[in-house]
């Protein structure tokens, strides 16, 4: 597993780059680009790639070449790379371990929102409770697909929503000041070689308070 720090490029090859969001923008060149902590930059030109919610701080991934975007375009939709995400939510879960399979589409009512939807596209997200203090549950959520707002909007149909997310219900708390979701563990092969990758990610001061208030109590 290769760690990634969250303010300097730590992995840079002719297909896959990883970097923290400080530096984001010196890697904007026609190639790939794996990036840490909140997505601030844009990289152009914008080809294929593990994308993060905009506040969402964690490993982002982002294609260098046509053939590494159509490697991964595969890859992602095979359900071949491994996402992990530490989330903090409100709210009270099923049980501690759970899966939540429900199609996302856009909300037809606020725009700017995704929903669940008939006729969405199919979702599906794996939860895991490790810690609660009060209403806060410490999460940890795997995906099996990679829809726009997939966690948000998953946790939120079940009455968790994210702390601080309000575009989904969420209330400030934790001293948080964005969504509670951070994009800790990245595992894929690589899509010109096939060498298995591994990448993880600390979370920055922020979302590592508002996780440690939870798991310590």
């Amino acid at each position: 597993m290769v760690p990634v720090g969250p303010r300097s490029i730590d992995y840079r090859e002719q297909s896959l780059a990883l970097a923290g969001d400080s530096v984001a923008s010196e890697l904007a060149e026609p190639e790939l680009e794996l990036t840490t902590e909140t997505r601030q930059a844009r990289v152009e030109p914008p080809l294929h790639g593990h994308r993060l919610d905009k506040d969402t701080s964690g490993v982002m991934m982002v294609a260098k070449s046509l053939p590494a975007t159509t490697a991964l375009t595969r890859a992602i939709a095979a359900r071949e790379v491994h996402r992990r995400y530490l989330a903090v939510a409100t709210g009270k879960p099923p049980g501690e371990s759970f899966t939540i399979e429900a199609p996302i589409g856009r909300d037809p009512v606020v725009r700017v929102r995704m929903a669940i939807v008939v006729g969405g596209r199919p979702s599906r997200t794996d939860v895991q409770c490790l810690g609660h203090r009060a209403q806060y549950h410490a999460l940890s959520c795997t995906l099996h697909s990679g829809r726009t707002h997939q966690i948000r909007v998953h946790l939120s149909s079940r009455g968790l929503p994210l702390v601080a997310d309000t575009l989904y219900g969420g209330k400030p708390g934790l001293g948080i000041a964005r969504q509670a979701l951070h994009a800790t563990e990245l595992r894929l092969s690589h899509p010109i070689s096939g060498q298995a990758l591994a990448f993880d990610c600390a979370p920055p001061a922020d979302f590592a308070q508002a996780w440690q208030a939870v798991m310590q109590a």
